[in-house]
Protein backbone atom coordinates (compact mmCIF):
# COMPACT_ATOMS: atom_id res chain seq x y z
CA UNK A 1 0.00 0.00 0.00
CA UNK A 2 1.24 3.56 -0.78
CA UNK A 3 0.01 6.29 1.33
CA UNK A 4 0.34 10.19 0.18
CA UNK A 5 0.35 12.09 3.07
CA UNK A 6 -0.38 15.38 3.52
CA UNK A 7 0.36 15.97 7.38
CA UNK A 8 3.00 18.71 8.04
CA UNK A 9 4.29 16.78 10.89
CA UNK A 10 7.51 14.82 10.92
CA UNK A 11 7.72 11.18 12.57
CA UNK A 12 9.19 13.06 15.38
CA UNK A 13 6.57 14.87 16.05
CA UNK A 14 4.44 12.50 14.96
CA UNK A 15 6.25 10.21 17.71
CA UNK A 16 5.99 13.03 20.40
CA UNK A 17 2.08 13.44 19.77
CA UNK A 18 1.65 9.66 20.36
CA UNK A 19 0.67 8.77 17.06
CA UNK A 20 2.33 5.33 15.94
CA UNK A 21 4.42 4.88 13.20
CA UNK A 22 3.25 3.59 9.76
CA UNK A 23 3.96 -0.25 9.73
CA UNK A 24 7.26 -1.15 7.24
CA UNK A 25 5.26 -2.64 4.43
CA UNK A 26 3.22 0.95 3.60
CA UNK A 27 5.47 3.12 1.75
CA UNK A 28 4.55 7.21 2.52
CA UNK A 29 5.10 10.11 0.39
CA UNK A 30 4.85 12.99 1.89
CA UNK A 31 3.99 16.00 0.46
CA UNK A 32 7.40 17.64 0.50
CA UNK A 33 8.20 14.16 -1.51
CA UNK A 34 5.43 15.20 -3.50
CA UNK A 35 6.63 18.71 -4.86
CA UNK A 36 9.59 17.56 -4.99
CA UNK A 37 9.38 14.35 -8.00
CA UNK A 38 6.17 16.07 -9.08
CA UNK A 39 2.77 14.71 -8.71
CA UNK A 40 2.89 12.83 -12.55
CA UNK A 41 6.10 11.27 -11.35
CA UNK A 42 4.97 10.59 -7.13
CA UNK A 43 1.72 8.57 -8.91
CA UNK A 44 3.96 6.80 -11.31
CA UNK A 45 6.39 5.54 -8.09
CA UNK A 46 3.49 4.89 -6.25
CA UNK A 47 1.69 2.41 -9.20
CA UNK A 48 5.22 0.82 -9.36
CA UNK A 49 5.27 0.72 -6.01
CA UNK A 50 1.63 -1.19 -5.75
CA UNK A 51 2.87 -3.68 -9.06
CA UNK A 52 6.01 -4.91 -7.16
CA UNK A 53 5.82 -8.68 -5.56
CA UNK A 54 1.46 -8.26 -6.37
CA UNK A 55 -0.69 -8.30 -3.85
CA UNK A 56 -2.11 -11.19 -1.67
CA UNK A 57 -5.34 -9.06 -1.72
CA UNK A 58 -7.91 -8.99 1.06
Amino acid sequence: MVIFRAERRDSAESAKAGMQPLPPQLRAIDRDGVRAAGAAAAARHAVDQLAVGGSAGY
